[in-house]
């Protein structure tokens, strides 16, 4: 608040300086400060226990061009991800497709096995930014374990 209010008056006393008026010809009032900032909580979960002398977090922002994927893969850390823009489709190994538009979030635990990860577009890119909460010196993600062969 401090720096609109001092960014307000800087405005104010230049425009005196310059011999601009701080109100319309109607001799209406300046306009009003603009709103406080909204804030809500996006994700909120439990996390997967970490030796808390080494913790990190790291925060890579991940970019599908249209119609790209990756290979099934798994985080050896917890991720909470964050899609800014675009839809991402994806799916965990025994669970449900879905698809993540502008502003959800999802979590992954260190077990989970990520069979699909795409951009669910054909035109448009989708950008999700990646919070890897590690206790170790890991790479963020690793190809996922082979599948066992089907029994019949």
């Amino acid at each position: 608040m401090t720096i609109c209010r001092d960014a307000c008056a800087l405005s104010a006393s230049l425009m005196i300086v310059l011999g601009a008026r701080t109100s319309d010809a109607q001799g209406a009032p300046p306009p009003a400060t603009p709103p406080a900032s909204q804030s809500r909580i996006a994700f909120s979960g439990p996390l997967t226990p970490k030796d808390g002398a080494h913790l990190t977090v790291k925060l890579l922002e991940v970019t599908y061009p249209p119609g790209a994927q990756s290979k099934p893969h798994r985080h050896p850390c917890g991720v909470v991800g964050y899609i800014v823009s675009g839809q991402l489709r994806a799916q965990l190994k025994g669970q449900a497709e879905r698809i993540y538009k502008a502003g959800d979030t999802f979590y992954e635990s260190p077990t989970d096995v990520h069979v699909v990860s795409a951009n669910d577009s054909k035109t448009e890119p989708v950008k999700l930014l990646a919070y890897f909460t590690c206790d170790s010196d890991t790479p963020l993600s690793v190809p996922a374990p082979p599948s066992p062969p089907a029994t019949h």
